[in-house]
């Protein structure tokens, strides 16, 4: 039996779950420049922060105490991972700033704010 891999789960130690890969989604023709504007980190809950980065124009998210995962962009606002079931969508305010980030992981919704 497979074990579906968690974005956001407290570790096993010495264990690394089997990865049924998400079905191919289409990845959106985006400029990797606006990946800038998400930068950051924001805070699921207490004590564990979502933190967002770039690196040769890709975006990746990382859970506190979890591994990096690359997304993919489904539009400029909306992506989505290929090792688990979860979409993130940043959250733009009427002036253009990005305040928060909902996370939909297994139909599972958490919002988290941006801290820095």
């Amino acid at each position: 039996m497979k074990k579906q891999a968690r974005l956001f789960q407290e570790p096993e130690p010495n264990v690394l779950p089997e990865l049924d890969l998400k079905e191919a989604e289409t990845i959106a023709d985006v400029d990797p420049a606006i990946y800038n504007n998400y930068v950051g980190k924001y805070e699921l809950v207490k004590d564990m922060n979502i933190t967002v980065s770039t690196k040769e124009n890709r975006i990746f998210v990382q859970v506190t105490g979890q591994p990096q995962f690359e997304i993919f962009p489904k539009s400029e606002t909306e992506y989505f991972l290929k090792v688990v079931n979860a979409q993130i969508t940043f959250i733009r305010e009427s002036d253009g700033t990005i305040s928060s980030l909902l996370l939909d992981q297994a139909g599972v919704k958490r919002t988290a704010a941006r801290i820095k």
